[in-house]
């Protein structure tokens, strides 16, 4: 009897023919993706977020208080209690059953159980005993209260800016989670993530200032310090288009209740004086996505600022220092022709897409000034641009829906502009920089560098083995991601599905693998991904709704269920012309906790399919049991073989897993190893 190991490896592979395939690759899945550490990896959950408490994190307790039959202040579900001045807790379900006892399970504790703990006094005659996490009789039931948390949390989540309405945008900077919406009647907003939920920021305006006695400085003052100077742009005639130095616009932030101040004379806290002709809001409704970079043209960290183009206003920048976002162009006398479709910050300059075949570059440091004696320039492209990518410090790379340019040197006296890959182009917001720059369009995935390298596109594409569906999902892409702690790009779409593309090293250089997910009613419309100061790789995103949501967090989609499956090319055991007896399998796994799966396999392409069977495996690392179908053998290290039987005989095996479960965390499947005996050849 022979005996055969399998690793999982390959990913979603739909181009290779069944005699040439790796038995290990997928046929067909969702919410499956290749972990760089080997196997399959079920993807996490999403969560609703407004900086309140994950639902995700949230437990149960069960508390038990004594002496229940003469208690003297009751207690009741759906209410918050507080014991002794020291706990608090909101309490889920009672449970009266058990002679003289209260049993009450509770969620939102609030203060530090002591340890060891003294029992706590409720009422003067009862006393809270005991308090165990999770400390219901069943599985059932602890499902039940768990559940139940996760629910309780939830509900104090809101909606931005409390309505509906779907969200512009979300993005990330130090740690901060940022919220673009338009409210009932048009308005923008902005909203930042706190401890208490949304929070209101202010939108800056444009102040045009004439007769000015001396320099205004940033961060001074005006109109008795209503409003902070944020910068300080050039005034140009509109017919001479001139500078003139008398006159400037002040960008500024308001300070009180105030939206603008009035029209006529006006100081600095500086002591410029100078008259106010007009005040002019360049940011109006945001437009359907919201694209940005985080970047730091000053010297102190504080000034970190995010630059955001969203397809419809002005180039903004938002300063978390003021909680405000403000607007910037090059001459805020004509407005016309300055909308940001895309944005990007290269070698210390912000450069920005107008939507009309053009892109912007501001004078080096300076991402409010355009005067082009001091370096900024307007460059001409003569196609729609889709992208603007910076590739590392000498190349800017511009791409179209037909194809990349790229642009180097220092300012307008040496720029040069050239083709990179003039038959690679990609969709809008489908570029994204992992180790190289990679690009989604109907075509395909593309790799710049690849294609660079090769001087064609097939030299470039990464993506042969899912072409198929890629060029059926190109045209449907609304936004992608970069998920660097897992070397993955994502790429989402307007029907809830999402490719994943996992760039994994091997001995023949990088490998691409795909799967495909899919969030269940629930589009992802615009996506945030960055690292945070504790390590952690946090995404975001916004949907068809008024929530942002957390993404690869907890064990469900917002409450919903998760349901994965997994079906692996069929197995010729490197001998398709001849018939094989199936003894033995099993499957090796990864979990946090315990996952029932449930497996069924089919012979010969499909043509026996026998029936399913469940089986159930605690949290670690396990060899999962499909011979007796209902065991799963611990091994922290992994390396126990668990006997199993399987009936069958076949020229070839297929496997296909599936789960569907609120409670199961990511798990990962790595591998199958098989018993067989090779039989005579198989007839037609």
């Amino acid at each position: 009897m022979a005996s055969r190991h399998f690793p999982l490896r390959g990913g979603l592979n739909l181009s290779a023919s069944p005699l040439e395939v790796w038995p290990g690759a997928i046929r067909d899945s969702r919410n499956y993706f290749e972990s760089t550490k080997g196997g399959y990896e079920r993807i996490g959950g999403y969560e609703r977020y407004d900086g309140r408490s994950s639902p995700a994190a949230a437990t149960y307790y069960q508390l038990t208080f004594n002496n229940w039959d003469t208690h003297v202040t009751p207690i009741s579900a759906s209410t918050t209690i507080t014991v002794d001045s020291t706990l608090t807790f909101y309490i889920m379900a009672i449970d009266t059953s058990t002679p003289d006892t209260l049993i009450a399970y509770a969620t939102a504790l609030v203060g530090t159980i002591a340890d060891p703990y003294i029992a706590l006094d409720w009422d003067g005659v009862s006393f809270l005993t005991k308090i165990i996490k999770r400390g219901s009789e069943s599985d059932e039931l602890d499902e039940t209260y768990l559940e139940s948390a996760w629910t309780y949390y939830r509900n104090q989540i809101t909606q931005v800016g409390g309505t509906s309405t779907s969200c512009s945008g979300v993005l990330q900077i130090n740690d901060t989670v940022l919220a673009f919406k338009n409210d009932a009647t048009n308005n923008p907003k902005i909203y930042k993530a706190t401890t208490t939920g949304w929070d209101e920021g202010r939108i800056g305006r444009a102040v045009e200032a004439s007769t000015v006695s001396q320099d205004i400085v940033v961060n001074e003052t005006i109109d008795s310090g209503n409003f902070t100077v944020m910068a300080v742009c050039k005034w140009y005639d509109p017919t001479t288009k001139l500078e003139d130095t008398t006159k400037k616009w002040l960008v500024v932030k308001p300070e009180t209740a105030l939206d603008f101040p009035a029209v006529g004379n006006n100081t600095s806290s500086g002591g410029a004086t100078f008259i106010v002709d007009s005040v002019i809001q360049p940011i109006n409704a945001f437009g359907t996505y919201i694209e940005y970079q985080n970047h730091n043209f000053l010297s102190h960290p504080d000034d970190l600022t995010a630059f955001i183009a969203d397809g419809t206003n002005v180039p903004m920048a938002y300063s978390q220092q003021h909680h405000c976002l403000l607007p910037i162009a090059p001459d805020f006398n004509s407005l016309s022709d300055t909308k940001a479709t895309h944005i990007s910050v290269h070698n210390e300059k912000l450069m920005w897409s107008t939507g009309s075949g053009t892109f912007n570059i501001s004078e080096p440091g300076l991402p409010f000034n355009y005067a082009g004696s001091f370096g900024a320039a307007n460059i001409g492209v003569g196609d729609f641009i889709t992208a603007l990518q910076s590739a590392d410090s000498e190349n800017m790379i511009v791409y179209t829906k037909k194809g990349a340019r790229k642009l180097t040197g220092t300012d307008n006296t040496n720029w040069a502009f050239f083709d990179a890959a003039s038959n690679v182009g990609s969709q809008p917001r489908g570029v994204q920089k992992l180790d190289d720059i990679y690009a989604l369009s109907s075509r395909g995935v593309g790799s710049l560098i690849r294609t660079d390298t090769s001087g064609g596109y097939a030299g470039g594409s990464v993506s042969t083995h899912v072409q198929e569906i890629v060029a059926d999902l190109g045209t449907k892409l609304l936004c992608s991601t970069t998920l660097t702690t897992k070397e993955q790009i994502r790429w989402y779409f307007n029907d809830n599905t999402f490719l994943m593309m996992t760039v994994l090293p091997s001995d023949q250089g990088m490998t691409f693998s795909f799967g495909i997910a899919n969030y269940k009613n629930r589009p992802v419309k615009n996506v945030s991904t960055e690292i945070w100061s504790d390590g952690r790789e946090r995404t975001f995103f916004t949907s068809d709704n008024g929530y942002v949501y957390e993404a690869d967090v907890g064990a469900n989609f917002d409450g919903g269920s998760i349901y994965s499956y997994l079906e692996l090319h069929s197995n010729h055991l490197r001998t398709p012309g001849h018939n094989k007896s199936f003894k033995k399998v099993f499957f090796e796994a990864e979990g946090l906790n315990q996952v029932t799966i449930s497996l069924e396999y089919k012979s010969n392409y499909g043509a026996k399919v026998f029936e399913a069977r469940n089986f159930q495996i605690e949290g670690g690392r396990y060899i999962w049991d499909e011979g007796l179908w209902d065991e799963a053998r611990f091994d922290q290290a992994g390396r126990n073989r668990g006997r199993a039987s399987l009936k069958g005989i076949g020229f070839s095996i297929g496997f296909t897993l599936d789960n569907d479960s609120k409670f199961v965390l990511p798990f990962k499947v790595t591998g199958y190893t098989i018993d067989f005996e090779v039989l005579g050849r198989a007839r037609k």
